[in-house]
């Protein structure tokens, strides 16, 4: 089974994949999602909880567009 971190291709920070509502992947700022949650293998976005979806923080974002 995938680890739920790894590192963005874009700007090498470390995320968190976690599912959407739609079960669609999406990733998080790992700061974001609390050390208890790091473990886990399946986690559900929450902007409540505090989750932060990594695109709108990604310093290097043309670079997965190929610009």
């Amino acid at each position: 089974m995938r680890s739920p971190t790894s590192y963005c291709s874009s700007c090498n920070a470390r995320i968190f994949w976690a599912k959407t509502g739609s079960d669609k992947a999406i990733p998080l700022d790992l700061a974001s999602v609390p050390k208890a949650d790091h473990g886990k293998l399946s986690l559900r976005y929450s902007a409540v909880e505090g989750h932060v979806v990594h695109f709108t923080t990604c310093t290097n974002p043309q670079r997965k567009r190929g610009a």
